[in-house]
């Protein structure tokens, strides 16, 4: 498909402008209800004598309710979304997701122009079901919001989009934006400067007019602050000329280069216009002639790159957030239903019945008299009603059950239709309308109904949250695009701040990313929330890992104090460990012993070999601190666990310290030079390197005292036959041995001597004290019986001689 005339890109505009203006007058319908505006006409007031018009606003409440779902769902959660990176080593992935996730996420939820974009997009998914966005160039990062009555779509066009050959998008530029657009330093070779030079000088042109001679000190930076006094009201009032374009993009794989192709014209019905005010076609005409605009021309066309392909996807220049209520598939773009548009009917004909009640309430109040003739209707219409004033004669107060009456029953049984019609509509992005209404008897009946209230809202975000997936994937793509092809600042941060926290360049691909919107949980219903976490905290947590626990703890506080800075605050993320320095620990001592060990790949090659070293200067410390020459097994052991002989040769086939600092070495990024990530890893590697060589000297030397000591007692006094140092290594240390235990085993029995030593004369001190208590004992009860034989003696009665 090819477009190579402007007349032939205004010609398919203006059949998608005619094909689109039905549908805009029902949306204007829809706008028109929910903006308050009341529910008859004009002149229906004025044909039909109408008392009362009033909008009392339902509808506007039932949007501001949905409109907190959605914000509930996209514009609370923090992060917005997750993102869990595939490259690189499998245990720094996940240190990677958590800076690439976080450094993102500031960003976005920092940028006020994307929460407003956020807030316009949430609005039209309520009112329309469809809400376009669209990135205003090929690397700004942040979409704008476009109105649904911009977008011009063909007809029979899916939801899907994968049979959209091309599509037009209104836009205004201010002669600002247009300027600052073509002209810099790196202007856009699309832009067709002479038209565009041409529509600022027509727009300068109709200023002139305008504000007068003043004008020109527009662009005096100098005068701008003594314009604004003058006429800067003027200035900034709905006059002031605008250039409206509609931006055409069309599928087109012809020459072998497939992808969207961009051309914009000027609006041929609107431009030059002013401030959306009708203006003569002629005039039209006439301006376009004296300022060298009547021929066709493209304001833009990418055929003048040198790479005619704008786009590659259609996901690179627009989005769509659909919110559809629609049930005949397959599901097309002009047939979406939303909640605007199930709401229209009955909230206008809701609007009427209340208008017709208040009219019916007023009327009830009226005070009707009965008369004969004129002259009784003049007297009437002077009767002061105060207390116990009599009536003039033939003036009588027509009676209640003489008027008419409203049934009272039938009009609350229409306002309940009503009522539950606008429920039922409105189910899908509301909680129940009546749910403060119902009495619960339990909590557990509280929690049932509230969670079948969001299970409805929870099928309409569950659908939001599939479509702004594709959002945050071209965002995040936008933000890791390199210097020499962005110049958006937020996308230059993001990289830098990503690097310098260790994440590789090559890792910032959005072909890397799994990117995932965080879903609120409950459906954003408060209670449920509450409920559902009660829940969590009573049966789950005991049993989640430390992480989980953490995660699930920030998640409630989040959710009970509505705050989830204050929570991430509260409770702030922890180091996640790799597990590779336990696993170094495991293998250091599978090393030591001699044992053949292949190599461990897929660790944290900087953690694994930092473990390893710091056993292996304990196993140094070990040997040089009990005086015993080392030995031949543990020589061995410790060149395994070095990866390299006290020589200085590398041990092949083993998983020594040498191996992962050489593999250190090799991940060091050679295209980046000067980078202090750079330059802090080779540093790392030349650390690590010293200490094992400065631990392995002090091995060799060891092993040269160990062999001197072996060849000095080697020699036997019985003709110096020597002794193989292996053997006479092993004699020394079982001598070493029997001297220890013989040196332990003397102190022992010295100790147990002393022991007993003391616990026998303990023994004898208690001994001799029973003794000496014993003989007390033994010589008072003696001198007891003595006094008792002598007072025996004494009171017995004498015989008479």
């Amino acid at each position: 498909m090819k477009f190579t005339d402007s007349s032939a890109v205004e010609q398919v505009v203006w059949q998608l402008k005619l094909a689109d203006y039905p549908r805009a007058q029902n949306r204007a319908l829809i706008n028109e209800l929910f903006n308050g505006m009341p529910p008859y006409t004009e002149d229906e007031v004025r044909d039909n004598n109408i008392a009362t018009n009033v909008n009392f606003l339902q509808s506007t409440k039932v949007a501001h309710d949905a409109r907190s779902q959605f914000n509930q769902a996209f514009l609370v959660p923090d992060p917005l979304f997750s993102i869990d990176v595939d490259y690189g080593p499998s245990h720094k992935r996940q240190e990677y997701s958590s800076i690439i996730t976080k450094e993102a996420n500031r960003i976005v939820k920092g940028s006020l122009f994307y929460m407003e974009t956020q807030r316009s997009t949430i609005a039209q998914n309520v009112m329309h079901g469809i809400a376009p966005t669209s990135w205003a160039d090929s690397t700004s990062w942040c979409p704008r919001s476009d109105g649904v009555e911009d977008i011009l779509i063909p007809s029979n066009t899916l939801c899907s989009l994968e049979n959209l050959p091309f599509f037009a998008k209104f836009r205004s530029y201010t002669a600002r934006e247009l300027w600052d657009k073509t002209h810099g330093p790196m202007v856009d070779p699309g832009w067709n400067i002479e038209l565009v030079e041409s529509a600022v000088k027509w727009i300068d042109g109709q200023a002139q007019a305008l504000l007068g001679n003043s004008w020109p000190e527009v662009w005096s930076p100098e005068k701008m602050e003594e314009r604004g006094q003058t006429d800067g009201g003027l200035y900034a009032a709905d006059a002031v000329p605008t250039v409206d374009v509609y931006d055409f993009f069309y599928w087109d794989d012809s020459d072998g280069r497939t992808g969207w192709r961009r051309k914009m014209v000027l609006d041929a019905w609107g431009f030059p216009g002013v401030g959306g005010s009708i203006r003569d076609i002629q005039d039209i005409k006439t301006d376009r002639s004296r300022y060298g605009m009547e021929r066709s021309q493209f304001l833009y066309d990418s055929e003048q790159k040198q790479n005619p392909v704008y786009a590659d996807k259609l996901e690179h220049i627009v989005h769509f957030q659909f919110a559809d209520c629609s049930s005949v598939g397959p599901f097309r773009y002009h047939s979406v239903r939303s909640l605007g548009f199930m709401l229209y009917s009955v909230c206008h004909l809701e609007n009427r019945l209340r208008c017709k009640f208040n009219d019916a309430v007023f009327e009830s109040l009226m005070q009707y008299f009965r008369v004969n003739n004129m002259a009784d209707a003049e007297r009437a219409m002077k009767i002061d009603l105060t207390d116990k004033r009599p009536l003039p004669d033939g003036i009588q107060f027509v009676r209640p059950e003489e008027r008419w009456k409203v049934d009272e029953r039938l009009i609350q049984m229409a306002m309940q239709s009503n009522q539950q019609t606008i429920s039922n509509g409105s189910q899908n992005f509301i909680h129940s309308m009546d749910s403060d209404k119902m009495n619960a008897k339990s909590a557990s009946e509280t929690i049932s109904r509230e969670a079948q209230s969001a299970s409805m809202i929870s099928a309409m975000l569950n659908q939001a949250y599939l479509y702004k997936a594709h959002q945050y994937r071209e965002i995040c793509r936008r933000l890791c695009m390199s210097t020499e092809t962005s110049q958006d600042t937020d996308a230059n941060k993001f990289r830098s701040a990503c690097v310098r926290q260790g994440v590789p360049i090559e890792a910032l691909c959005e072909d890397y990313f799994d990117i995932e919107p965080t879903k609120i949980m409950g459906a954003g219903n408060k209670v449920l929330q509450s409920a559902m976490m009660d829940k969590i905290m009573l049966m789950y947590y005991p049993k989640l890992d430390p992480s989980s626990q953490r995660e699930a703890l920030r998640q409630g506080l989040a959710i009970t104090i509505e705050d989830y800075s204050k929570a991430a605050r509260w409770v702030p993320d922890q180091p996640v460990s790799s597990g590779s320095k336990h696993d170094a620990q495991l293998s250091a001592g599978v090393l030591l012993s001699g044992l053949p060990m292949d190599f461990k790949q897929g660790v944290n090659h900087d953690e694994y070999a930092q473990t390893l070293l710091v056993a292996l200067q304990v196993k140094v410390q070990q040997i040089q601190s009990r005086g015993i020459p080392i030995t031949q097994d543990e020589l061995i052991g410790i060149q395994n666990l070095a990866g390299m002989s006290i020589q200085g040769q590398p041990v092949q086939g083993g998983n020594g310290i040498h191996l992962h600092i050489e593999v250190m070495q090799n991940q060091i990024p050679q295209n980046i030079k000067g980078h202090p990530d750079v330059k802090s890893s080779k540093e790392k590697v030349k650390a690590f390197a010293d200490q094992l060589s400065k631990l392995m000297n002090q091995v060799k030397a060891m092993a040269q005292q160990a062999a001197e000591a072996a060849k000095k007692s080697a020699q036997s006094p019985q003709g110096g036959q020597q002794i193989d140092p292996k053997d006479q290594a092993k004699i020394n240390a079982m001598i070493m041995v029997a001297k220890t235990k013989a040196q332990l085993a003397s102190e022992s029995h010295a100790q147990r001597t002393a022991q007993r030593q003391i616990q026998w004369e303990m023994e004898q001190k208690r001994g001799h004290k029973h003794h000496v208590h014993e003989m007390s004992k033994d010589m008072d009860r003696h001198n007891v019986e003595i006094l008792s034989s002598h007072l025996k003696a004494m009171n017995a009665p004498q015989k008479p001689e």
